[in-house]
């Protein structure tokens, strides 16, 4: 059974792991995540295929689809155009209502954004994502993954209460661990573990 915590270990961190709330984590897409910076992660840096991305092949797929339905000619003078969303496209293509329609209803279709698993928080300075499953597989986006649910239930049977924290921070040892609290803004975990 899944504890309300989760144990985490950033890539590459050895025997340093982290603890918080598995209530965190949500299904998001990649493209709404923030990266090291703070900044928005954006559809271009995620690779969605959606209008958004002006590196994908979006928009002339989407021409080409309305090429194909109503005869009409207009991948030659937009392909490799940039729109904001669908309905600057709509407006820039002085679209008919019917051909609205469908490229409403072919974008809403076919947009395909990354699927995640992550954790936003405020860092004190900027918003961060915690991302620790990526659904296409590759990995490429993980920042921390989860311990094995054993390795998880040792860790959190040790774990001691919240202590009363006076200053700054405070380590606990327990018999296997030490657990590392701390009341710093950037933290946003609940402790730090590193294993004797």
């Amino acid at each position: 059974m899944k504890s309300d915590y989760i144990v985490l270990k950033g890539v590459n961190e050895g025997n340093f792991f982290s603890i918080t709330k598995r209530g965190n984590f949500e299904e998001t897409t990649l493209c709404e995540c923030y990266d090291n910076n703070g900044q928005i992660i954006g559809c271009y840096e995620a690779g969605c295929y959606s209008l958004d991305n002006s590196g994908s092949v979006f928009v002339n797929d989407l021409l080409q689809a309305l090429d194909g339905k109503f005869e009409t000619k207009r991948l030659a003078d937009f392909e490799n155009s940039s729109f904001s969303d669908i309905e600057d496209f709509i407006n820039i293509l002085d679209l008919s209502k019917e051909e609205e329609e469908f490229a409403r209803k072919w974008a809403n279709k076919n947009t395909i954004h990354h699927e995640v698993i992550a954790w936003t928080y405020h860092d004190s300075h900027n918003f961060q994502s915690c991302i620790i499953e990526d659904y296409e597989g590759v990995g490429r986006n993980i920042d921390a993954e989860e311990l094995d649910e054993e390795e998880q239930q040792r860790i959190l049977e040790e774990m001691p209460e919240t202590p009363y924290i006076n200053g700054t921070n405070k380590t606990i040892e327990t018999e296997n661990y030490f657990y590392h609290f701390d009341r710093w803004a950037d933290n946003p975990y609940i402790c730090h573990v590193q294993k004797k």
